[in-house]
């Protein structure tokens, strides 16, 4: 009793009254966010996959390449006496009971066997410089790259953007085979008869000659790139030009380009690859053809990326003095360039080749290869570029942490910001229109004390 008249006596006044309890509120309020979380967290943190695939697919680009350029092949020439020699090879197999000269299809098909088990010493570029077919050809490489800077500089493959002439020469070529391959079969016989086994070997040896004497002009390069959500199609396509490259593997497998007259867009940031560890968990994400180009799928669609995970499997030595990150993550063609990331969402590598069962010439999964990002770093630096966040990433995080944490208006109002820089992106107007939706149902668990503590969007 005589202590709580004590106190009453000592009694704060009106003024002192509204100040302590300010200060109580304002310590209910802090006891309540701490108990809650805020969303302003420093410093990156292990994230769900789901998470991880939907702030980081945004930056992830399909890359185009398309190259045009005339091809000039001598006509082949199979001289007089090199036809003797043929008519010789087969006339010795019917007189050895080996090969009925009746029979045309059989006599076609020793014909072409012969051909092509020499068939440099039977076909030679015609004596006349004269005569020779010329094509306009012109072929594409797919694959993935992304975003690491909001005026839009993107990573890549060389191999994807700036196919060396191994690559290149070929691809070309290959347009013109079928032409090439008639004109040598009009001089042996008809072809309709031939085992495919037999056709394919022939075609090979075709190709293999017509690499050795065929001449490629000027080589017209285009770019394109297509963010989630946009049609495969030149008009949806924005131009990227190449800033600098280095070489397809056993070389530094890394492209810089530039996408022109971007702002906003949204970005990856790079991790330090030298600090994985075998075992350590990978995502992969990209447009592998097998996807795109899959017959049973509709083909009009528009393009989206694919997930697949796997692990750190090892780190493996190149030729091109440096070294690759194995993984065992599910890629294949079209992945090329595509981002290796941790689980944290950051950048470690660049997905770039697989590997070839050497039995079988059929490809391997779960063998894959990554360029690290330190390599891709060298390449930033020598063009002058480097890695910055977007803005729309930014708002994007800031969505996905309200939204994880049930905030859905506020995730609503960033995921809004972020459609706004960055207009169009299927992705991101998805995962508004689900904070949306859960608003809706009622299931909006924002404290109305909230944005006190925190920063919100506006």
């Amino acid at each position: 009793m005589s202590v709580q008249a004590s106190t009453m006596k000592q009694a704060p006044g009106a003024a002192g009254r509204a100040r302590v309890t300010r200060a109580l509120l304002a310590l209910f309020v802090l006891g309540l966010a701490a108990a809650c979380g805020g969303s302003n967290q420093s410093g990156p943190k292990d994230l769900s996959a789901t998470r991880l695939f939907a702030q980081s697919s945004p930056a992830v680009m399909q890359i185009y390449s398309q190259f045009s350029g005339p091809v000039t092949v001598p006509d082949t020439y199979i001289s007089p006496a090199a036809k003797a020699v043929l008519v010789g090879k087969l006339q010795a197999l019917v007189d050895a009971g080996q090969l009925d000269a009746n029979n045309t299809a059989a006599v076609n098909t020793a014909a072409y066997t012969e051909l092509t088990a020499h068939f440099f010493d039977y076909v030679t570029p015609d004596p006349n410089p004269a005569n020779v077919s010329q094509f306009a050809e012109q072929t594409g490489f797919l694959g993935s790259g992304f975003v690491i800077s909001p005026d839009g500089i993107l990573l890549t493959n060389a191999h994807v953007a700036a196919p060396g002439d191994d690559e290149l020469k070929p691809a070309l070529i290959n347009q013109a085979l079928d032409q090439l391959a008639t004109d040598v079969a009009a001089t042996v016989g008809s072809s309709s008869s031939i085992p495919e086994n037999i056709k394919a070997a022939f075609f090979k040896q075709v190709l293999t000659w017509a690499l050795k004497y065929a001449q490629i002009g000027k080589i017209n390069s285009k770019i394109l790139t297509f963010s989630n959500g946009k049609q495969l199609s030149p008009s949806s396509g924005i131009v990227a030009d190449v800033v600098t490259n280095g070489t397809p593997v056993p070389g530094k497998d890394v492209a810089v380009l530039k996408m022109e007259g971007q702002h906003d867009v949204p970005t990856l940031p790079l991790g330090d690859d030298s600090s994985l560890q075998t075992g350590e968990r990978l995502y992969v994400i990209g447009y592998p053809g097998a996807v795109l180009l899959n017959p049973a799928l509709k083909a009009d669609q528009p393009v989206d990326p694919t997930l697949t995970t796997g692990s750190v499997s090892g780190r493996k030595q190149l030729e091109g003095g440096w070294s690759a990150i194995q993984t065992d993550a599910a890629t294949t063609h079209g992945n090329s360039g595509g981002p290796v990331l941790n689980s944290k969402g950051e950048v470690v590598g660049l997905l770039t080749f697989g590997s070839i069962d050497p039995t079988t010439g059929q490809e391997v999964q779960g063998l894959n290869f990554a360029v690290p990002t330190g390599v891709a770093k060298e390449f930033l630096s020598k063009s002058g570029t480097s890695a910055k966040s977007s803005p729309t990433t930014n708002d994007l995080q800031k969505g996905f942490d309200e939204y994880d944490q049930k905030h859905y208006k506020l995730a609503d109002k960033w995921f809004t910001q972020a459609d706004n820089l960055y207009p169009n992106n299927s992705l991101i107007q998805d995962w508004k229109r689900k904070a949306e939706n859960e608003v809706s149902a009622g299931h909006d668990q924002t404290p109305f004390y909230y944005c006190w503590l925190n920063t919100c969007p506006k």
